[in-house]
């Protein structure tokens, strides 16, 4: 089916349901004024920045059934949110932890292990191609070792209120990298008068440790107040650790040892209730290092470390003129790296993004008319400080995109919100893209003495090369090389979604998703012998590549109930992944993940969670000949409050001491170290909690 003749379904759809609606066969007329208008009347209309949302609350985990005026909006599509409580129930001091025990949620290690980054993966699809958002802003990705994507290793969890996950394609309402879903991240507020928080926690990997009697520690502080218009909130993470040795036989050690710390700041003036003022800096620093065996200089064994900083700088205005709501963000990050290319050779790497956008909010009688518009602007710079040449010198590119959708709801026997919604991309080195999207939503409140929701939606995915994966070269150890590919061209998608979801008034939730993607000229990397025989003393080359064809298809299924003092939920994905010119199964994706985690709480100020994942095999090349096994892992939290104010915790991840190295028989390239998980041992820890 032809882009042109889907456009034209979506366009048809949207006609025969308008006229269906305007025709009479909603019961408007009959209902309160304050529901013919899903927003309100004028007089109670919230801004967009302080609206609220609608959701049914199962224990701990908020699905929500309609969102409309939300910083993520349009709740047509499927939505998952992880609150603050859930964060500080695992104990979580970076993303990557908070979103562990999420079903449908694939973290992927990214980067080289003396990097230690973790990127998401949605419906099959890798983290260069999830949007990470922060208030509703992009992210930008850092480039590291031919992954693209955001680290979310790096994003500090102490500021975060809570966390909206959509899954499935939403380049129309979102951009380029949302062809395999949307992570909004929405940080907290400042307090009033004044609040202050801390978190510490200290552990180790037990008879894996090097020498250390606390290999692993952690400290959040946060605090804020507030002083007529004026609010502020300044936050810090740090994170110290050493390394781990599963095999004391094997040359060298896993895990990275090192510091990361993380500083951010938010500074708010209100002018009045509906126009704010938000400028919110943020300064990453890590020096992390792992000691590994050099083939480039006589097999030594040498510590590959790498120094990495990030500063982003963040203003936003919010703002509601008569009924317009608007927003504009303006945001600065640099990047950059320096790094071990071989034992002998150090790279720097520097990296700056710019991106402008201005959003416009306004409603018309049922419908809420979005339209936005962003401009980026990307840099990249790669210097090889031990020969004092450029690799890579002033590479760059720009694009735009300009995006219009509207959430438009009405009644009729039950709630309907439909979606239409399209994005033009225009990129300096390729052609523009239209992506097209229709979402729907059903929901009934009444059905069976629950509240019974169906979600549907297809969409155009569509996300052009990076710089990264045009430009790079790296050299990994030695006898690895790994080269970007300036003849790729933009990958594409058509993703299609059903869902059903049920919510009882017994505590119970039961949800059926689907979805199939249909991906072509999808970009992943690839081995590529000719070149590695070309190259003196390489056996090896990675490169990126476009993939003609290929398809994710698969099922979600969850159950959710909570008892009187117990929770219990479960949650079961399938995936289908394959490569459609081979008709092999696309590597570092699961077939089968499971996850099922017991709470008990409500004894004695004290609550118990057990957490268990199973991830099946998966293969490490497209070829299908390098296998990493199924894996599983069990973990254990304790939270008990004593008072108020104080809190103490202690955990054990990885509770069965599950070793990396027992998963895997793949070779070199998607060893257990870069591509299984768990990636550490058995961690106890031992934390404490205030607030005040």
């Amino acid at each position: 089916m032809s882009r042109l003749t889907q456009f034209s379904l979506f366009a048809v759809c949207f006609l025969v349901i308008s006229a269906y609606a305007e025709s009479g066969h909603d019961s408007d007329a009959s209902r309160p004024l304050e529901k013919q208008n899903f927003f309100g009347s004028s007089e109670n209309l919230k801004p967009l920045h302080v609206a609220q949302n609608e959701f049914f609350e199962l224990g701990k985990v908020e699905v929500k059934a309609r969102e409309s005026q939300s910083i993520l909006g349009d709740s047509a599509l499927r939505t998952i949110v992880i609150s603050s409580e859930d964060i500080q129930n695992v104990h979580a001091k970076t993303l990557e932890d908070a979103l562990r025990y999420t079903p449908g949620i694939a973290i992927k290690p990214i980067g080289d292990t003396s990097e230690s980054g973790s990127g998401i993966s949605i419906q099959g699809l890798d983290p260069s191609q999830v949007l990470i958002m922060v208030d509703g802003n992009p992210v930008a990705p850092n480039s590291g070792d031919m992954v693209d994507a955001v680290d979310i290793s790096q994003v500090l969890i102490g500021e975060v209120e809570r966390i909206e996950i959509v899954q499935g394609g939403a380049s129309a309402i979102y951009g380029a990298n949302a062809m395999g879903g949307v992570v909004n991240i929405i940080t907290k507020n400042p307090g009033k008068p004044f609040t202050f928080s801390a978190d510490i926690s200290a552990g180790d990997w037990g008879s894996k440790s090097n020498e250390q009697p606390a290999a692993k520690k952690s400290a959040i502080f946060s605090a804020s107040g507030q002083t007529g218009r004026l609010s502020s909130q300044v936050t810090a993470s740090l994170l110290s650790q050493e390394g781990f040795d599963t095999d004391p036989e094997e040359i060298g050690s896993d895990g990275w040892h090192g510091h990361k710390k993380n500083y951010s700041a938010k500074l708010q003036y209100r002018f009045n209730q509906s126009n704010i003022l938000t400028i919110a800096p943020s300064f990453y620093q890590a020096e992390t290092a792992t000691r590994k065996e050099s083939k480039a200089i006589d097999e030594i064994t040498k510590d590959r470390t790498s120094i990495t900083n990030r500063k982003t700088w963040g203003v936003t205005y919010l703002g509601l003129l008569n009924k317009l709501h608007y927003k504009v963000h303006l945001m600065n990050q640099s990047y950059t790296e320096e790094k071990d290319s071989t034992s002998s050779d150090r790279l720097d790497q520097a990296s700056k993004n710019k991106a402008y956008s201005l959003k416009l909010d306004q409603p018309l009688g049922n419908h809420m008319i979005s339209l936005s518009l962003t401009h980026k602007y990307e840099y990249l710079d790669q210097y090889n400080i031990t020969e004092k040449e450029y690799v890579i010198q002033g590479e760059s590119k720009r694009s735009t995109d300009i995006s219009l959708s509207d959430s438009w709801y009405f009644y009729s026997s039950g709630d309907f919100e439909i979606v239409p919604a399209i994005r033009v991309a225009q990129d300096d080195n390729f052609n523009s893209h239209v992506s097209p999207m229709l979402s729907l939503l059903y929901s009934n409140e009444h059905w069976f003495n629950g509240k019974f929701n169906i979600r549907s939606s297809v969409s155009d995915g569509y996300k052009a090369p990076t710089l990264m994966e045009l430009y790079w070269e790296f050299d990994h150890n030695g006898d690895i090389m790994y080269f970007g590919n300036p003849d790729l061209v933009p990958e594409t998608s058509i993703n299609t979604q059903l869902g059903f979801e049920y919510l009882s008034n017994n505590n119970s939730r039961y949800e059926l998703h689907i979805f199939n993607n249909e991906i072509k000229n999808l970009i992943a990397e690839q081995s590529n012998p000719e070149r590695a025989d070309q190259l003196e003393g390489v056996n090896t080359v990675y490169e990126f590549s476009n993939v003609n064809q290929a398809r994710t298809k698969g099922i979600n299924l969850s159950y959710q109930k909570t008892f009187n003092n117990i929770a219990l939920n479960t949650g079961y994905s399938y995936l289908n992944a394959i490569n459609l010119q081979t008709n092999k199964r696309l590597p570092k994706k699961s077939k089968d993940q499971f996850q099922i985690g017991i709470d008990i709480f409500n004894i004695k100020n004290s609550r118990i969670s057990l957490k268990y994942r199973f991830n099946s095999k998966q293969y490490a090349d497209f070829e299908n000949k390098e296998v990493i096994g199924d894996y599983d892992v069990v973990d254990l939290k304790f939270n008990h409050d004593i008072n108020k104010n104080l809190a103490w915790y202690f955990g054990i991840d990885n509770l069965l001491d599950n070793s990396p190295s027992q998963y895997s028989t793949s070779g070199d390239h998607g060893s257990s170290g870069n591509d299984a998980y768990p990636k550490t041992p058995m961690y106890m820890y031992l934390g404490m909690r205030l607030k005040h």
